[in-house]
């Protein structure tokens, strides 16, 4: 099977419906849309609203946004042709090309599910959620994947068919700014990699267990999504928009080789890929992908991370624990030591995942599905 990218028309309301849903990308809906969730992400951020707004414009135009993204809002009935409807509840979504056991697969991410406080307590968020649903079950009705990270708990999303998987994260403990922004002497050598060179490293891993790794020991189909060059390019984006707003810059043009296009670190036993979110003020190195021979490996590229983060401003470092990893989460984390610690399962982020066959959602995708790369912004 070949999944391909569908044109996602915005279903017309049915005669007696009191809400509708309404496609706002590319329109100034998206722009109020936004507005309205400033407070919720982008001032948390430290971002002014202008800031957002630009943040925003910068994203849209990498090519990931360009071919994947789409903006929805919910509005009353009679309202879905009017030029400035009241959004009663609004989320982004993204569509993506996944594989499922030996076959390519649709997969829709939902993201950014916002309801103003004016608009809450009336169940919009679950009106519009559904309303989704629905129309990518009915546009692909065969076979289908939707993916999200709750922020909510596991309880909503779970009542409309999105099975929280395992959600553990290896995170630091301790304060980056105090510890030293250079790799001690015992650290094993590394090098920086290019976002192409990055890119070519995951596009190998992709190819390799596409064509190997169908199926874990349970026999439940493996889910994936790969990490390619446009996702790369969106994280790039946003880092960089973010170090514009702070007053040295972006500290990575010192690293050599490759300078401000520096994306992640490689071992001889190791490759870490990071996104750095600085924000204004400090902010998180998130690890993108970590494929290591061991939690040694694993172990020694995080501690050079580590010292990456400090030395690029940054509060931490996150890394989720993923199935599909070779060596012990656990066994990593002692070698790493009192700074870090596995966090089970996290307080935001749920990974969440639901598996629809023959038009109908699997009961539970859980006992089918096995995810493996599920990381830190696996969604892009």
């Amino acid at each position: 099977m070949h999944a391909k990218l569908l044109v996602a028309e915005t279903p017309a309301p049915k005669p007696d419906a009191k809400h509708a849903l309404r496609r706002a990308d590319k329109s100034p809906l998206h722009w109020a849309a936004t507005r309205e969730n400033y407070e919720e992400w982008g001032r948390a951020s430290g971002l002014t609203l202008n800031q957002y707004f630009e943040r925003e414009k910068v994203l849209q135009l990498t090519a990931f946004a360009q071919g994947a993204h789409m903006s929805w809002v919910l509005v009353a009935a009679n309202e879905v042709n009017a030029a400035d409807p009241t959004i009663l509840a609004s989320c982004e979504t993204f569509h993506r090309v996944g594989r499922l056991g030996d076959q390519l697969v649709n997969v829709w991410v939902m993201a950014a599910v916002f309801v103003d406080q004016a608009q809450r307590g009336h169940g919009y968020s679950k009106h519009l959620v559904t309303m989704i649903r629905d129309h990518w079950i009915a546009q692909c009705p065969d076979l289908g994947v939707s993916i999200l990270y709750s922020d909510v708990g596991p309880r909503f999303y779970d009542k409309l068919g999105w099975r929280v998987f395992p959600s553990d994260a290896l995170v630091t403990t301790v304060d980056l700014a105090c510890m030293l922004s250079t790799p001690d002497s015992d650290t094993p050598s590394f090098e920086y990699l290019d976002a192409a060179t990055a890119a070519s490293i995951c596009g190998a891993a992709w190819t390799q267990a596409r064509e190997h790794v169908h199926t874990d020991i349970d026999g439940r189909q493996v889910f994936a999504i790969p990490l390619d060059a446009t996702c790369i390019e969106w994280h790039e984006a946003n880092t960089r928009f973010y170090y514009a707003q702070r007053e040295h810059g972006d500290p990575r043009a010192t690293l050599h080789p490759h300078g401000t296009d520096t994306v992640g670190i490689r071992t001889r036993d190791a490759v870490l890929l990071w996104a750095l979110h600085p924000h204004v003020d400090t902010g998180v190195l998130c690890v993108l992908h970590l494929a290591a021979d061991s939690a040694r490996a694993a172990a020694d590229v995080l501690s050079v991370a580590v010292h990456h983060a400090a030395r690029f401003g940054l509060g931490s470092v996150e890394a989720y624990v993923t199935d599909g990893w070779t060596w012990d989460a656990d066994t990593c984390v002692t070698l790493l030591g009192p700074e870090w610690k596995r966090e089970s399962p996290r307080d935001e982020s749920l990974s969440s995942l639901m598996l629809w066959r023959d038009g109908s959602v699997v009961a539970d995708s859980r006992d089918e599905v096995v995810w493996h790369g599920n990381e830190k912004y696996a969604w892009i």
